[in-house]
């Protein structure tokens, strides 16, 4: 799999006429899994996955500044290409453990703990807490 399309290229497919859903819901009402993301070894976001159903996105820490915010949109890109290559939301989760770091996205290590959240409500709360976990 490819980690990354050209990001400078636009994609007619995402134009806002697109009526077809590309990727993964952003939302869920069921408990979310999540891993921790680093960027030269500090927390900038989590990369979640709903427990049940078919949501996935990353969140950024609030403490993390342009860094969390700057690595969502390559998160949106690998999602969406794991969502279009078949991978189930969970599956997509735990395919980048280990991977090495990408200047924006950052990287989830291969000692990562994964973490469940009752919903995503409790896993802003994380991202705006002053501990990463």
């Amino acid at each position: 799999m490819s980690d990354f399309p050209d990001e400078t290229a636009p994609d007619a497919e995402l134009s806002p006429f697109t009526l077809r859903r590309r990727g993964y819901g952003f939302q869920t009402e069921s408990p979310v899994r999540y891993l921790p993301v680093t960027k030269d070894e500090k927390v900038i976001g989590y990369l979640w996955a709903s427990v049940s159903g078919d949501a996935a996105h990353f969140v950024a820490r609030v403490d993390a500044g342009a860094d969390g915010n700057l690595a969502e949109y390559p998160w949106f890109l690998r999602l969406e290409r794991a969502k279009e290559e078949g991978l189930t939301a969970l599956a997509a989760l735990h395919h980048w453990i280990g991977a090495p770091e990408h200047p924006r996205a950052g990287r989830i290590a291969a000692d990562a703990t994964e973490r469940e959240a009752p919903g995503l409500d409790a896993l802003h709360q994380v991202a705006r807490s002053k501990t990463a976990t």
